[in-house]
């Protein structure tokens, strides 16, 4: 379970995916301000203009499904299909966060500035992949044996 180089890389995606709740994606800068999007809203100073609990449910279901599939560990194949599913997911949170980027605001946006949380689930995605590749090469040895035998 936990020897396998892929319960490294799940556990990390999810630590990284819960990090990704206290961080800042986007700032916006408007005629009427700058407007913060974070895992919690959109934000104009310190006031929530717009709720994003979809968001927040989404990093911590990402998080907690890298935890799960660590402990599936028996099963490699289903190991291998949800790892590429986190993978899509990962990538998937960007047309979730292009989403309140585009729909919060009603103003132009003349600039937008990224932070250090926009690049975190391309990170996860990567450690996602790189554990779907170490569970099929996992499976391959595996089938390669019981072929001997």
């Amino acid at each position: 379970m936990i020897q396998r180089k892929q319960s490294l890389y799940w556990f990390l995606a999810a630590v990284l995916a819960i990090t990704l709740i206290f961080m800042n994606f986007l700032q916006l800068v408007t005629n009427n301000g700058d407007y913060d999007i974070t895992a919690f809203g959109v934000f104009k100073g310190t006031e929530k203009i717009v709720p994003a609990i979809p968001l927040i449910a989404y990093l911590v279901g990402l998080a907690v499904t890298n935890i799960v599939v660590i402990f599936l560990y028996k099963k490699r194949v289903l190991q291998a299909r949800i790892s590429t599913l986190l993978c899509l997911l990962s990538l998937g949170f960007y047309a979730l966060l292009a989403f309140y980027r585009f729909m919060s605001l009603d103003s132009e946006v003349l600039a937008t500035k990224f932070g250090y949380g926009i690049i975190i689930p391309l990170i996860c995605a990567i450690l996602d992949y790189m554990a779907t590749r170490a569970t099929i090469s996992d499976e391959k040895k595996v089938r390669s044996l019981d072929r001997i035998r």
